[in-house]
């Protein structure tokens, strides 16, 4: 596990802001679990880190809180290709058009909508 996004800085390289974010080496996927915040510090960090967005296959966002969230747009528009999977708790608005910091992101309402699989006690 890699921490990519986090309010404590544990690496002198990598910006620090309210929000959490991990990338998650697995045997079958790489796995991106939160995305923080802002995707700006999220790219950002990932790139120093070393960690091109194409390579992650599966986003998973543990809750809707912003600083869980915020940085899924600014992902999404390096990496179209994922599945996002989502609590079932997540609301309909989320769903259809993206959840971020300052609300919903129309510009990426269909993108959005076609990569969320809500998950209502687990998903495999």
């Amino acid at each position: 596990m890699t921490i990519v996004y986090d309010n404590y800085q544990s690496d002198p390289d990598l910006r620090t802001d309210w929000g959490f974010g991990c990338v998650v080496d697995g045997f079958a996927k790489t796995i991106l679990f939160d995305t923080g915040t802002s995707g700006q510090i999220l790219l950002s960090n990932m790139s120093k880190l070393q960690i091109d967005p194409q390579d992650i296959d599966v986003v998973v966002l543990s809750h809707i809180h912003g600083d869980h969230t915020g940085g899924l747009a600014a992902f999404l528009d390096q990496n179209a290709q994922v599945t996002v999977f989502a609590p079932q708790s997540f609301p309909s608005s989320a769903v259809r058009y993206g959840y971020t910091r300052t609300g919903t992101n129309t510009g990426n309402r269909q993108r959005f909508g076609s990569h969320y699989r809500l998950c209502p006690s687990g998903c495999s």
